[in-house]
This record gives structure tokens, C-alpha cells and sequence, in this order.
């Protein structure tokens, strides 16, 4: 799952829009499954703590798809650490 287009930067709103915005990005997901998650979940740092299981609970959710939600957001966590050190 791509992930690339989505902002690593971290955002204090967290507002349903501004996550969906984060998590959206990828082609590979649809926008009713971004939907579903946000409605579950109802922020990032909420995302970011859900287990497998408990993605794979949201409908449009499957094993393979949390594994690759997690796996992306996790990445943008390491490139925003790796931007915030390059720019001290």
C-alpha cells in the first residue's frame, strides 16, 4: 500500500477530515473503508494505537489491509522523526 502522498507532518487537528485526509491519499484505499476507519476510530493517535484485530474490525478491513495501514502510517512516523532531527 502506497502511502507516499499522504503529509507526515503531525497535525493537532484532529478533526475527522484531517485524518481522512492523512490516511486517504493511498489509491489502493477506498474512500468508504478511510471512512469507516475514521468513524472508528476518531483520530490518528487512535490509529496509530489500534491493534491488527482491531483494524481488521472495521468493515472494508481486512488482514492484509491493516497490516499495510499500520505498516504506512508507521513509516510516515520515521520520516517525520528523520525531518524534525535534519531540521535542528
Amino acid at each position: 500500500m502506497s502511502f507516499a502522498r499522504i503529509s507526515p507532518t503531525p497535525s493537532t487537528d484532529s478533526s475527522s477530515g484531517s485524518v481522512a485526509a492523512r490516511i486517504s491519499s493511498s489509491p489502493r484505499l477506498p474512500k468508504l473503508v478511510v471512512q469507516n476507519i475514521v468513524r472508528e476510530f476518531r483520530g490518528l493517535d487512535e490509529i496509530l494505537a489500534a491493534t491488527d484485530p482491531e483494524l481488521e474490525s472495521v468493515e472494508g478491513v481486512g488482514e492484509i489491509r491493516a497490516k499495510d495501514i499500520r505498516e504506512g502510517l508507521r513509516r510516515l512516523q520515521e520520516i517525520n522523526l528523520v525531518d524534525r532531527y535534519l531540521q535542528t
